[in-house]
């Protein structure tokens, strides 16, 4: 896909231009960075996920997160920015409850310790989400990027349901199935799919 691999390039090329040369600068502001391997430090993917917060909004308490999937030597690292954020801050994935709104410059609430990343995360928060990623435009592009993607893959909902005239993106999480005489339907894209797993487990 064109804007992922942008993104990759422009945050790998960031990863070279401002990480590596920075080391010992890093190394003395950050302790848990003298294990980084920084000659070994790239990114490697990134894809849409479904984030939920601890405390119920009065609209939502699901929204969209984007997830860098770092390889630091023979270790992964998964850091995430969010939607509901406006995509500012990278943080751990696995450890953290998100709140609405930012309390004490911070947007992780429960941090736990035994995450390790050596300080990746802090160092590049001191920067500004657009400066690594080149243009912040370019996630809600790879966003329709990757909503389109999903469409191909949900077209075995068609042997479910044969009336299905076909699938329209509407974003990461729905999509709209059209039926005969404009008829239309926002679905989440989990219920298709696993509509789809129980037809394929039905007729194995």
């Amino acid at each position: 896909m064109q804007y992922k691999e942008t993104i990759l390039n422009n945050i790998n090329h960031f990863i070279q231009e401002h990480v590596i040369p920075n080391k010992l600068e890093i190394i003395a502001t950050i302790d848990m960075a003298t294990e980084l391997e920084f000659d070994n430090l790239k990114l490697v993917d990134i894809y849409f996920d479904e984030a939920t917060t601890h405390i119920r909004s009065t609209y939502q308490n699901t929204y969209t997160t984007l997830v860098h999937v770092f390889q630091i030597g023979q270790k992964t690292v998964e850091l995430s920015i969010d939607e509901n954020i406006s995509f500012e801050g990278i943080y751990p994935l696995d450890n953290y409850n998100i709140h609405f709104s930012q309390e004490d410059g911070t947007q992780i609430d429960l941090f736990d310790e035994n995450f390790v990343d050596f300080g990746l995360h802090e160092y590049l928060n001191l920067y500004e989400y657009n400066e690594i990623i080149g243009e912040l435009n370019l996630i809600y592009k790879f966003k329709s990027e990757s909503a389109n993607n999903y469409v191909t893959e949900l077209e075995d909902i068609k042997k479910c349901i044969p009336t299905i005239t076909h699938i329209e993106s509407f974003s990461i999480e729905k999509c709209i199935l059209h039926f005969p005489n404009d008829v239309s339907m926002c679905v989440d894209v989990s219920e298709i799919k696993k509509t789809i797993e129980k037809y394929k487990q039905k007729n194995k």
